[in-house]
This record gives structure tokens, C-alpha cells and sequence, in this order.
């Protein structure tokens, strides 16, 4: 009987108790640790692939948080307008350097005020100043920003210099005159009337062209 008693498991001392405790702690600790770490590797990823497809999109991008100013540029947009992030970094400095003009300004502020009531703004036609005070036109999509409230909270703005879109114009009438743009059928099966114009200094440039052809 004395021996069984004997082989009763002891309770373990407090001491015991507070240290492997503290082990167990420490051990979840340590998986919470590996998990926050995956965790931010693919976030860091997710922001990586973010940041490389606003840097490779082909056209100048910026946008602002409204209480935390600007969170998003690309290297077009500074190449486009030669500021430097940081003269433009907070909403009312960029306001004040790139659309300097009350009826620029007036024009904007009506534009965003649609787009705080929920509306995206398309092919926003305006002046936009550049660092070394030439302008340029330029042609807008502006899209709100919201949070996980979904309240909108900023803007973004997809910006293209016209005189780049001028440049494709020329490129698309030169294919036309060529006759490689072939009009659209309409519903009784006669061909649609052409929209295409070129002018004569172009009409010149074509011509030219098709003869070293």
C-alpha cells in the first residue's frame, strides 16, 4: 500500500508551474512571431506589385489622401511636370504649383465635388502647370479613394498630355489614308460614313511617304 502511494504522481511546486507557464507563453509567442512575419512578407510582396505596375503604367499617376497627403506618384508624372515629390506632396501645395489659376481651380473643385458624391470624373480636359512654368493641356480620369468604411477619403488622378494624344491622331490618320481604318457597317449593311479627316500639310506628309514606298 506504501508503495502505491509513493507512485501517486506529486502536484508540481508553484515555481514549476509559473515556469513552464511562462515556456508555453513564450512558445505562442514565437508561432505569433512567424505568422506576423509571413503575414508582412506578403504584404510587402502585394505592395511591390502595386508599386510596380503605378511605376509601369504608361501614363503619369498621382494621388492624396486628403488628411494624410500624397500617398501615390510615379516617375511619368514627375518627368511629365519636372516637380519633385517632395514640392508636391501635401494636396493644397500641389493645388497651388500645378493649377495655379482661379478658373482652373474653380473648375476642379466642382469636378471633385461630383466625385465626393460617389461619380468618377472622365476625360477632364485642363491647363496643368509644369515646374518651369510652361503649361501643358492635359486630359484627367480622376477615381475616389475609399477606406474599409468605404468612405471616400482621396482621389486619384490618371493623367495623359494631349499633345501626346495629338501625336497618336496624326499616327491614326496616316494608317487611314492608307486605307487600313475600314468603317463600321451599319444596321442595313451599308458602310458607315467616314469621320476621318486629313488635313493637307499631312495629306503632303503621306503622299511623300508612299512614293519612297
Amino acid at each position: 500500500m506504501k508503495k502505491a502511494i509513493e507512485k501517486l504522481p506529486k502536484e508540481k511546486p508553484e515555481g514549476v508551474l509559473k515556469t513552464e507557464a511562462i515556456l508555453n507563453m513564450l512558445e505562442d509567442l514565437q508561432e505569433s512571431r512567424k505568422g506576423l512575419e509571413e503575414s508582412h512578407k506578403e504584404l510587402k510582396k502585394s505592395e511591390n506589385f502595386t508599386k510596380n505596375i503605378i511605376e509601369h503604367a504608361g501614363i503619369p499617376i498621382i494621388a492624396f489622401k486628403r488628411d494624410d497627403g500624397l500617398i501615390i506618384i510615379n516617375k511619368k508624372f514627375l518627368g511629365m511636370t519636372g516637380y519633385q515629390k517632395k514640392e508636391i506632396d501635401a494636396i493644397g501645395k500641389f493645388f497651388k504649383l500645378v493649377f495655379p489659376s482661379r478658373l482652373v481651380k474653380s473648375k476642379i473643385d466642382k469636378a471633385l465635388s461630383l466625385l465626393y458624391k460617389g461619380r468618377e470624373i472622365n476625360d477632364f480636359v485642363i491647363p496643368l502647370r509644369c515646374r518651369d512654368g510652361s503649361t501643358i493641356i492635359v486630359v484627367s480620369n480622376v477615381a475616389p479613394l475609399y477606406d474599409e468604411n468605404k468612405k471616400i477619403i482621396g482621389e486619384v488622378m490618371f493623367i495623359r498630355d494631349l499633345s501626346e494624344i495629338f501625336e497618336l491622331e496624326k499616327q491614326i490618320r496616316y494608317w487611314a489614308a492608307n486605307g487600313f481604318v475600314q468603317p463600321k457597317l451599319e444596321k442595313d449593311g451599308k458602310k458607315a460614313e467616314s469621320h476621318v479627316e486629313i488635313s493637307e500639310p499631312l495629306k503632303g506628309l503621306i503622299s511623300k511617304n508612299s512614293k519612297k514606298q
